[in-house]
């Protein structure tokens, strides 16, 4: 699966936090860094908007309500 780190991150950030935004989720990962030094310290983490929201389309996440402030989804882990 593509974007696997990226996902177990968002994972690991929402089971700690709680549900959030779409960029309260973008903020956590750009600001993420790995032990790596140099250009690609933190490439992978640091994804557009857009790649966040396909990555969370995906199995685990739900969207649990909208950001009318700030016009984004909220989102979760879904309860099972």
């Amino acid at each position: 699966m593509k974007h696997i780190l990226t996902h177990r991150k968002i994972i690991e950030y929402l089971e700690a936090e709680g549900p959030k935004n779409t960029h309260e989720i973008g903020d956590y990962l750009s600001s993420y860094h790995s032990g790596k030094t140099g250009s690609k310290s933190n490439k992978q983490f640091n994804q557009p908007i857009q790649v966040l929201i396909n990555i969370m389309r995906r199995k685990p996440f739900c969207k649990s309500g909208y950001d009318a402030v700030k016009r984004v989804q909220i989102w979760a882990i879904k309860e099972e």
